[in-house]
């Protein structure tokens, strides 16, 4: 038997079995429902468990995945990142000869927590001025850009030229990184996905197809990170 949680939910009718975003197995069960008969149930349903799981990749931690890629994206480009550990410290700074980015955390604390926070900060700093420099190039006006922790979505578009990103661009590639803030900057012409959007969008990207497929490969595991 695979590590399962149990939750219990006013309101539910039937019992259901899923597999989250973190790859934990999670068991929904009606109040009315006996602990006996929920685990018969999630016995029943074990094949598809496994199988789920099987084709499910291993959760990548952000502290792996850093260390593995060794870079972050800013100012349109792959820079390269050190990290390092001193007592009570949590920050970052971007040099510029040679550029680099240097995170600074603290051995005492959970890893984890801490380079989301310390990335948030990074996002919060870098990804709205290469929006910025990226809008100007192509004569686009943007009033606003927010940094937020979205579980599924690159970005989003209002229709008051207001650009909410996910932090975790800086953990994208450049390519991909301006490639979701120019499909965003494309949401202030044509807010739906009508042809015009595409076209004007293979305008502002000429790689966008082939950076919209690598896009979809690397965004599952991504947006897993830092929960």
């Amino acid at each position: 038997m695979v590590p399962y949680e149990v939750h219990r939910r006013k309101g539910m009718r039937h019992l259901r079995v899923l597999v989250d975003d973190s790859n934990r197995v999670q068991l929904k069960v009606p109040y009315r429902i006996s602990e006996a008969d929920a685990l018969k149930f999630l016995r029943s349903q074990g094949e598809w468990v496994v199988k789920t799981l099987e084709r499910t990749p291993r959760r990548i931690t952000l502290h792996e995945h850093l260390v593995k890629q060794k870079t972050v994206s800013a100012r349109g480009r792959d820079i390269p990142l050190e990290m390092g550990f001193r007592a009570r410290e949590l920050s970052f700074l971007l040099h510029d000869e040679p550029e680099r980015v240097e995170i600074a955390l603290d051995p005492q604390l959970e890893i984890e927590r801490q380079l989301r926070l310390v990335l948030q900060a990074f996002a919060r700093e870098v990804v709205p001025e290469r929006v910025k420099a990226l809008a100007k190039e192509h004569d686009l006006r943007v009033k606003r850009v927010t940094i937020r922790d979205q579980r599924t979505r690159w970005g989003a578009c209002t229709d008051r030229s207001t650009l909410s990103l996910n932090w975790r661009l800086v953990l994208l590639t450049a390519a991909l990184q301006d490639h979701v803030i120019l499909h965003e900057l494309a949401h202030l012409k044509h807010l739906d996905h009508s042809k015009k959007f595409w076209n004007l969008l293979r305008e502002l990207d000429p790689a966008c197809d082939r950076h919209d497929r690598a896009l979809t490969k690397v965004s599952r595991a991504l947006m897993q990170m830092g929960r």
